[in-house]
Formats: C-alpha cells, sequence, structure tokens
C-alpha cells in the first residue's frame, strides 16, 4: 500500500501548479430542509484522480451528482475552466458516469455498448470503430467485441462500462464506487487496472468511495467528507501521516488513539503527557483549534509507528493480550489497562507469551496530536 500511495502522492505533487479544470465555489444542497453539502470549495486540476471519502450518507454521491448535473445545488457554483454549468443538463456537461451496476445495455455485445455513445453523437461509423477497438484492446478486452456483455464476468463488465465512459473523451469522468460489486480479489486487480488506465488516457478522474484503502491506492488527493462538509484535503500521504482532526485520523487507516494532556507547545510541535503510563513526548499538530496547556487531546499513532522492545528499554509498558497474524507481521494486543488495548506492529519471529509483559515506544517523529473532539467513527456499509 505504502509504495502505492508514495507514488501517488508524487503525481499529486507534480500537478500542484497545473490550473483547475473544474471549480466548485460555495457548494450547498437540502433536500427538505435537511443539508446534504455544506459551503464546499474545490479545485479539481486536470489530468488529476481525486477521490471523494468518507462514511456511508456523508454526502459524496451527491457532491458527484450535482457535478454530474443530476441534481441542482441550493446554491453556489460549479465552474468548468471558468465557466459557470450550473444551469447545464448533464448531457451537455462535458463528463460521463460510470456507476456501481455499471449500466450496460444487456441486449447489445461489447462492442454495440461501447460503440453506443459514439453513434449518439453521430461520430462516423468507420471512425466509432477504430476509437471502439482501440479501447476495447487497451483494456484486453478486443477478442470479446462480438460478445454479448451477459456471457461476461463482473471484471470484464466493469472494464466495458469504463471504456464506454472513456471513448467519448470526456474532460472529466466521474465514478460512483464502480468496484463495489466485485469480491475483494477483483476488486484490487480493478484498482490497478483503473490506475493504469487513468494514466494512460490522463483523463480527470472524480472518484466515490467509503474505502479508505482503494482511497489511498489509486488517488493523486483524496477529499475527506463528514456530515456534507470537507474535513481534510490532501494527497495520501498527507491524510495518512499527517491528520488534522479525530476523524480523520481515525477513518484512514488504523490509528490508537491515547488519551494526553496537554503540556506546552515546543519549536518541533506540542509536548503532552499520556493519560495512562505518565510518558511525556512531543507531537506534531496539524489542526486549526488551539490546544492550550492542561487541555485534553488525543495522540494519533498507527500500529506500524509502535515498536515492540524490552519493558526496561520501551516508552511504556503493557500485557499482551493478543497477536493476529497478517502475512509478514504480526498486530500484537497490547492491554495498558484493564479497558483499553493498543495494538502494535511486530516480526513473526518475535515470540512473546500471552500474559507477558511488553514494552512499547513509539518511533521517533511518528505520531500526531489531535483535538478530543467529535465521537468515534460511524460505521459504513
Amino acid at each position: 500500500m505504502f509504495d502505492s500511495t508514495v507514488e501517488a502522492s508524487a503525481q499529486g505533487a507534480a500537478r500542484t501548479h497545473v490550473p483547475s479544470l473544474l471549480s466548485l465555489r460555495h457548494v450547498r444542497k437540502e433536500f427538505d430542509g435537511l443539508v446534504a453539502v455544506r459551503e464546499v470549495d474545490l479545485d479539481v486540476r486536470e489530468g488529476e484522480f481525486i477521490t471523494l471519502l468518507g462514511p456511508s450518507g456523508c454526502g459524496k454521491t451527491t457532491l458527484l451528482r450535482m457535478i454530474a448535473g443530476f441534481e441542482r445545488p441550493t446554491a453556489g457554483s460549479i465552474l468548468l475552466e471558468g465557466e459557470d454549468i450550473v444551469r447545464w443538463p448533464p448531457e451537455l456537461r462535458p463528463f460521463n458516469m460510470v456507476f456501481q451496476n455499471y449500466a450496460l445495455f444487456p441486449h447489445l455485445t461489447v462492442f454495440d455498448n461501447v460503440a453506443y455513445g459514439l453513434r449518439t453523437a453521430r461520430v462516423p461509423e468507420e471512425v466509432a470503430r477504430r476509437r471502439v477497438l482501440s479501447a476495447l484492446e487497451m483494456v484486453g478486452l478486443e477478442d470479446r467485441a462480438a460478445v454479448n456483455v451477459k456471457a461476461l464476468s463482473g471484471g470484464q463488465q466493469q472494464r466495458v462500462a469504463l471504456v464506454r465512459a472513456i471513448v467519448n473523451e470526456p474532460k472529466v469522468l466521474l465514478l460512483d464506487e464502480p468496484l463495489g460489486a466485485l469480491d475483494l480479489k477483483l476488486r484490487k486487480r480493478m484498482q490497478d487496472e483503473l490506475r493504469a488506465i487513468q494514466r494512460r488516457v490522463n483523463t480527470t478522474f472524480i472518484y466515490v468511495t467509503h474505502d479508505q484503502e482503494e482511497a489511498l491506492v489509486m488517488s493523486h488527493r483524496i477529499v475527506l467528507i463528514r456530515d456534507g462538509q470537507l474535513v481534510q484535503v490532501g494527497t495520501p500521504e498527507d491524510v495518512y501521516q499527517r491528520p488534522q482532526t479525530r476523524f480523520v485520523a481515525e477513518f484512514v487507516g488504523e490509528a490508537n488513539m491515547l488519551g494526553c494532556s496537554v503540556l506546552g507547545r515546543e519549536a518541533d510541535g506540542i509536548r503532552v503527557r499520556l493519560d495512562l503510563t505518565g510518558y511525556e513526548a512531543v507531537f506534531a499538530y496539524y489542526g486549526s483549534d488551539r490546544l492550550d496547556p492542561g487541555e485534553p487531546g488525543l495522540v494519533a499513532v498507527r500500529p506500524e509507528h509502535l515498536h515492540v522492545a524490552p519493558p526496561e528499554q520501551a516508552d511504556f509498558v503493557g500485557l499482551l493480550a493478543g497477536r493476529v497474524l497478517l502475512g509478514p507481521v504480526v498486530i500484537y494486543e497490547i492491554a495498558l489497562a484493564s479497558d483499553y488495548v493498543v495494538r502494535a506492529q511486530a516480526q513473526p519471529t518475535d515470540n512473546v507469551e500471552i500474559g507477558a509483559r511488553v514494552g512499547v515506544s513509539v518511533l521517533p517523529g511518528r505520531g500526531v496530536l489531535v483535538h478530543r473532539e467529535e465521537s468515534a467513527i460511524e460505521p459504513t456499509d
């Protein structure tokens, strides 16, 4: 995951100075008085793979549908290359959309499904044929052109839906949880294919998902949404390593949340004392709220950033309550108190008995202080 995250972050950084293709300004959406999207401001760059990420019901699909033109904002503007397109109907917007259920025509062949949009646009048949066959070759389906789509596997149907949307050469491709119906193994393979296709065609992708790993692997930038509001926007590395809020720390990846008290600000961060252990250290803080001495906070630290060590050499000590094998690594579950367990990454060769005292240290420069704010994350479907 981390290699892909670094790659996506580097590609995102390279686009920092690319002009915005699509801009949302103060976009708001209400349904019968209930606010679904709250004053969203967002710039999307040309050639960018940007993911709208958040729990179910947070407003990410509503935001995508407003960009597509299927919903009209209650307030605000949607600018395409500087022109407000809020009143443009979907068919006049140079966008295409890929749905979770693919929305293929079951009575047509693969070729005719992909060619449908080109024929509707009255593209000459020979030109359409070349473009369709070229698109099918790109996803390895050129030998299935004459086959009815009902005879294809789920992954093949997903590829047909994707190239049907791309073959019209839209300025922006909108994807609403397009891999949600696939099994885990196929889903991971399609993530790789989607990234490769996006790089090849260099079309702007706006992708909706509630799957955090999918967002980390695929995106140049991630837009975190909660309760209709943008919480944090940044590269995968930004949102994973530098969360600005408790919500981001808990939702993106796994994090141990350690209660603490603020002692004071120092040059490289904020010094805190952990409640359960008394351990003192300085942690980075990226939030916008002021944290004053004596105020409670939380230190968010990833399992891979906790090092298992001999008790006498560690930052704090607990009892080994369990272990979970995850391929090349083991996750130790270490009880710091009767009702609180932290998860730390160890090697399969580490041989510590259940119930034994275990030392835990935070790797230098790791762990982030966040405000002890709203309750924990809602479950996703």
